[in-house]
């Protein structure tokens, strides 16, 4: 991929290497611009965030469309807020955006972003759990956005941490959850049994990383199993075909050749 930019590439690490890229920069997101850390090769990459995860997100906006009303939006790990914007953009029965990042380089990013949306938001600078406290927060704090960032949860250190039960007040009555968390999948349900099972119908959007389960040591089976201890879902990856997920088979011998996947969970009633 670095070859097929490679001007642009040098560019870039010549500018790195320098130190002339920590700041940031406005680009180009829809109609609007949006506020980007100018350290990441990947927006250099994309140019415009509009081309971030087209297919799986543009599948997502299209899965809450067809099944959810006037709906809450909660992006945990929302980064700089790429996702919600796109959520923004794309889901017009959107009412309610809650955004949850701990890394707080990104959060500053995060909170830039969010005040350009139209709409009733929450920038929260905590990371979501099953637990309130502290937390070590673990990340490469050389950039100013580590999209591979992570608590320990088992060492108490700056971060706060606290339940989607805790801060979020629902404006709407469905709900839709982003849950790229690093770790803190099985968690985060066990935190959200109010939110998931109060809620009319719900869609969940989840990362599943063949890494982040080798660390963790929790399979992607449990972490649906703890969200089916709130409700029923039906679940399916983020792509075009919408590849249903057998529940009766390991998930990793269904899909053995992916390191990540984005599995879409949608609530029976």
């Amino acid at each position: 991929m670095k070859k097929r930019y490679l001007g642009k590439y040098r560019i870039f690490k010549i500018l790195l290497k320098f130190g002339l890229l920590d700041k940031s920069v406005n680009i180009e997101f829809f109609e609007d611009s949006i506020t980007v850390p100018a350290d990441q090769w990947h927006y250099w990459k994309l140019c415009t965030p509009e081309r971030y995860q087209p297919i799986r997100l543009s599948v997502l906006s299209e899965v809450i469309n067809t099944r959810l009303d006037q709906f809450d939006f909660i992006d945990l790990g929302a980064d700089i807020g790429i996702v919600s914007g796109k959520i923004y953009k794309f889901c017009p029965r959107l009412q309610q955006i809650i955004a949850v990042e701990p890394n707080p380089s990104s959060f500053w990013y995060l909170k830039q972003n969010l005040s350009r949306m139209n709409i009733d938001s929450h920038a929260l600078n905590i990371a979501a759990s099953d637990f309130e406290g502290r937390a070590l927060m673990i990340c490469d704090s050389t950039r100013q956005s580590d999209h591979s960032g992570y608590i320990d949860h088992d060492t108490e250190g700056s971060t706060i941490v606290g339940k989607i039960d805790d801060f979020y007040v629902p404006k709407s009555p469905d709900l839709a959850i982003k849950i790229d968390v690093e770790g803190q999948e099985k968690a985060i349900f066990g935190g959200a049994t109010n939110a998931i099972g109060l809620a009319g119908r719900v869609v969940l959007f989840l990362e599943i990383h063949r890494r982040v389960i080798e660390r963790t040591s929790i399979s992607a089976e449990t972490i649906f199993e703890q969200a089916e201890m709130i409700r029923s879902f039906q679940w399916f990856l983020s792509d075009p075909n919408r590849t249903k997920i057998d529940r009766d088979c390991p998930f990793f011998e269904q899909f053995p050749t992916i390191v990540q996947h984005d599995v879409i969970g949608v609530s029976s009633n």
